[in-house]
């Protein structure tokens, strides 16, 4: 054996320690990142029952992920342009409100978060949505093209008009105890304490 030689075992546990730093300062420095990101962006979308969406300023079209699809419920391979979007997704009493926040990113450059209805196209349901919507700015600082994130929030906007309703309702069974108090006679209360 040559002086500075390993032994064969010596060797292989180097090699296989060697690797494995490898395998830790890839993971480290992001390599194979964008699969588990991935997988976190894929499980986000479940969770929160929400999608992301590119709209080409141009073309007046959308780019989606599979939980916008979810979200309006639309076939997966349909397209999505900006015209169907506008007048056959949106609730019509709310079309209004998305055209302005379209108009105020174009105009403004700046990110806008709204709320509006859609109509899920599976089942034809009402849905409140909320939606961010962010600009994308080419060199010279024109916008080539929108993203955002849409989110379905109908169960959190029914749980708040719920938790009003019963707010209303106290506030009127304290008002009707008020007004069964102005009048009845002061004599009267005394005898049903």
């Amino acid at each position: 054996m040559i002086k500075g030689d390993l032994p064969r075992d010596d060797y292989c546990e180097k090699k296989l320690q060697r690797l494995e730093e490898i395998k830790n300062e890839r993971k480290e420095a992001g390599v194979g990142q964008p699969i588990f990101e991935k997988e976190m962006f894929n499980q986000l979308q479940a969770m929160t029952n929400a999608g992301v969406w590119t709209f080409d300023t141009q073309a007046m079209t959308f780019h989606v992920s599979g939980g916008i699809y979810e979200v309006y419920g639309l076939p997966q391979d349909q397209a999505v342009k900006y015209e169907d979007f506008l007048f056959n997704y949106v609730v019509p009493e709310d079309t209004w409100v998305v055209e302005k926040i379209r108009q105020d990113v174009m105009s403004n450059k700046q990110q806008v978060t709204c709320d509006f209805r859609i109509i899920r196209q599976r089942d034809r349901k009402i849905r409140w949505v909320q939606s961010s919507v962010f600009p994308i700015l080419d060199d010279d600082g024109n916008i080539i093209a929108m993203t955002g994130v849409t989110m379905d929030t109908t169960d959190h906007k029914n749980k708040e008009f719920e938790k009003s309703l019963e707010e209303l309702n106290s506030m009127g069974e304290i008002q009707s105890i008020r007004a069964s108090l102005e009048t009845t006679p002061p004599d009267h209360h005394a005898e049903s304490c």
